[in-house]
């Protein structure tokens, strides 16, 4: 009987490996439903280097972007809003990369997330503690990270109850032309996911970050 258990644990690793390199193919049935809903536009992320990065700002630490890159370019930034009883909260971020039907959903990950997923048999999640998430090119994480505090303005007016969508995120420029968006983070703290959305082909059409209040994913292929 132990022989077997351990079969089938090394059976199954196997199989999840091979799914994570097939690129770890998700639905996610609620969250697609609502980015085609309406939205919140908040802007035009720049992103000169092709790559891009979500974390918390608080930590003040140089993240690793996500490794796959997109064409340099500027890119349309929405939120996925929600409402309870007059209580306003970001469900999602997007980055639209290019128009396209969205087939499923594959993890972000980063260099270090990489190898962390089939060590960890765990896919890449966010750690947010300020209830605040940043939306970043690698050339705006670098102003950020470089600016003096007094340069900044104050984060987001965590107003759940004001009725105004602006009150969940705000945009920052820098002076080498980079900017980024800060937004409320869901209920506030956790481990959040993002996603890349992609075509039936794998193409990428956004980038996604997760909040957690539209359901949970369903992995494709992989039980």
């Amino acid at each position: 009987m132990v022989f077997n258990w351990l079969f089938g644990n090394k059976q199954r690793d196997a199989q999840f490996a091979q799914w994570v390199e097939a690129g770890a193919k998700q639905s996610h049935p609620g969250l697609l439903a609502a980015l085609n809903g309406p939205t919140v536009p908040l802007g035009i992320l720049s992103v000169p280097s092709g790559k891009m990065v979500i974390q918390d700002p608080a930590d003040q630490l140089l993240d690793p972007c996500f490794d796959e890159l997109v064409p340099s370019g500027n890119y349309p930034v929405d939120a996925v809003v929600v409402n309870n009883q007059g209580d306003q909260r970001i469900a999602a971020l997007r980055v639209t990369v290019t128009d396209g039907e969205i087939d499923h959903f594959e993890p972000a990950w980063t260099e270090l997330w990489r190898g962390l997923t089939i060590k960890r048999k765990e896919l890449p999640w966010i750690s947010v503690d300020s209830a605040t998430v940043g939306l970043f090119s690698f050339e705006s994480l670098l102003a950020y990270l470089s600016a003096n505090p007094d340069e900044l303005d104050a984060g987001p007016n965590a107003d759940y109850l004001s009725g105004k969508p602006n009150d969940l995120f705000k945009e920052t420029k820098f002076a080498d032309g980079s900017n980024m968006f800060l937004a409320t983070s869901g209920y506030g703290d956790g481990g959040y996911q993002c996603y890349w959305a992609k075509t039936a082909d794998r193409k990428q059409v956004a980038l996604i970050a997760d909040f957690g209040l539209l359901g949970k994913p369903d992995r494709i292929d992989f039980n």
